[in-house]
């Protein structure tokens, strides 16, 4: 597959505090929906991440939760730098890469989205990836888990995308 076209926290001015420390090296993916409704393309996509980002700046996050956001067109959206911890897990973010693809229960992903996650488990750890959202590990190493599957987090997401994000 062809790199996806990448758009960066940075060329968004999208800016994080650091409040609760570094990622780590990544052990983990977990995959998530955003209990919402699909982002179509890369407008959507950078809109609903603008959202995030002060969603969660206002719980206390420090910014959008996620690492990577990747709407229905494939386009990879670079949210959250890999140096930062995501808070997209309770109780388990040391370590854990988060990745979202908007939508919600009953919706599943499309190919594009397929094709780019592969691509990402594949080249996150790359030069192919922009610097502040490089992984430190390559990430078909790491155990891949769904939202839902976490001890201590009660709920249905990641909805119909666990498959694909299982698979990888």
């Amino acid at each position: 597959m062809a790199r996806p076209r990448i758009i960066t926290a940075r060329r968004l001015g999208l800016r994080f505090a650091n409040l609760f420390g570094n990622l780590g090296p990544e052990f983990f993916v977990t995959g998530h929906y955003s209990a919402g409704t699909r982002a179509k393309d890369a407008r959507e996509g950078v809109a609903r991440v603008r959202s995030f980002h002060e969603d969660h700046r206002a719980k206390g996050w420090g910014g959008i939760a996620y690492h990577y956001v990747i709407p229905d067109d494939g386009t990879l959206i670079c949210a959250r730098p890999t140096l930062l911890k995501g808070a997209h897990t309770a109780l388990h973010n040391s370590n854990n890469i988060g990745v979202n693809m908007p939508g919600t229960t009953g919706d599943r992903p499309t190919l594009a989205q397929r094709e780019t996650y592969r691509w990402l488990l594949d080249h996150a750890h790359t030069a192919k990836m922009p610097r502040a959202h490089r992984t430190d590990v390559n990430l078909r190493t790491a155990k891949r888990r769904g939202h839902h599957q976490w001890p201590d987090n009660a709920t249905s997401c990641p909805g119909d995308f666990l498959h694909m994000y299982l698979r990888g």
